[in-house]
């Protein structure tokens, strides 16, 4: 009789694994993705040059492949995590904040499910024009051509907007002029089809260095007092920048621009694992970063946390408490824009 009974109730058992009705053991997360994929912005760019060296640490010295992938601006990089093209994404922090807070570019799509692994460098919204164009300040621009309009990133034009506002220029003066990459605004401003562009990137940039070594080409020039009006309309994710005099050919003094922060995001349900070995791989052979370009040496933990916008991600900080990084003032402001989410 119990060898019936048990026979019985192995069968009972295996039948109701087959059906579904007892629950198969499962993982806590979903497992690593053996190839990551790290949006950024165009060929050439700083951004493009430091995601290609993040790329080669991370397969280097985590347990994934990572390779960068030239998308676009900031905005079609976030758009890019939203649609699951890319795993991660180079993006400044006013499209990460609006993206994560389904803001102004990002209100009609809502809010993107980002959180944040690190920031980096000053992104630059520097503002330069053709020698030939005779512009040399802002009130220069009425009746030119200025390249301002991008969809891959919106705060271009906002800047353009914020200047002629701050200097009395009316919107229907100047003809703003819309282009898809950087590289097609130095191209105009090389062949002449246009007079000035307002240009992303930080300093130096490879973009520019290939417009000033090929035409005479300047800053225009923004006082510190008007840059401080620029900056009010702009709002709190913008901040002073100085382009220091001999950064290009023919610069000779230094020049004022509103700029971003560089951050690196990452799509909210990647992996808590994946996410400790990328940040561990960064934040531990950043001196191998700082080898591929110039701006990489503003990677670094202190500038991560000291100015974090959007909440990291738990992985992120399983890495922050495991080195003794994360402090209770982290904790709360980490709290606080969870629950603003």
């Amino acid at each position: 009789m119990r060898k019936t009974a048990s026979i019985i109730i192995v069968t009972f058992v295996i039948s109701l694994i087959l059906a579904g009705a007892v629950p198969r053991p499962s993982s806590a997360e979903p497992a690593l993705p053996k190839a990551v994929a790290l949006g950024t912005s165009s060929i050439g760019s700083a951004f493009y040059v430091i995601a290609v060296g993040m790329a080669d640490i991370i397969s280097k010295h985590s347990a994934m492949s990572a390779t960068a992938e030239a998308v676009g601006g900031s905005d079609a990089n976030m758009r890019a995590i939203k649609m699951g093209k890319v795993h991660l994404a180079m993006t400044n922090s006013f499209s990460s904040d609006n993206a994560f807070r389904g803001v102004k570019q990002f209100a009609a799509e809502g809010k993107i499910p980002i959180r944040l692994l690190a920031l980096g460098q000053p992104s630059l919204r520097q503002t330069v024009a053709r020698v030939a164009s005779g512009i040399e300040v802002v009130s220069d621009l009425r009746g030119k051509k200025l390249v301002a309009k991008r969809r891959a990133l919106a705060e271009l034009e906002l800047v353009a907007d914020a200047m002629l506002k701050v200097y009395g220029i009316s919107k229907k003066d100047v003809t703003y002029i819309a282009t898809a990459k950087t590289g097609e605004a130095i191209d105009g401003l090389i062949t002449g089809t246009i007079d000035a562009a307002v240009i992303p990137g930080g300093v130096p940039s490879a973009t520019l260095m290939k417009l000033f070594e090929r035409i005479d080409a300047r800053f225009i020039d923004i006082p510190a007092n008007k840059l401080k009006e620029i900056l009010e309309e702009l709002g709190p994710a913008f901040h002073s920048e100085v382009i220091p005099a001999g950064t290009y050919r023919g610069q000779d003094k230094g020049f004022l621009a509103p700029s971003l922060s560089a951050s690196l995001v990452v799509a909210e349900d990647f992996p808590e694992e994946g996410v400790y070995q990328i940040v561990k791989a960064l934040f531990e052979h950043h001196d191998d970063l700082k080898l591929v370009h110039k701006a990489a040496r503003h990677w670094t933990l202190k500038n991560s946390l000291t100015k974090f916008h959007i909440p990291f991600h738990p992985g992120a900080v399983k890495y922050f408490r495991q080195i003794g990084a994360w402090t209770s003032e982290y904790e709360k402001r980490q709290r606080d824009l969870l629950e603003k989410k």
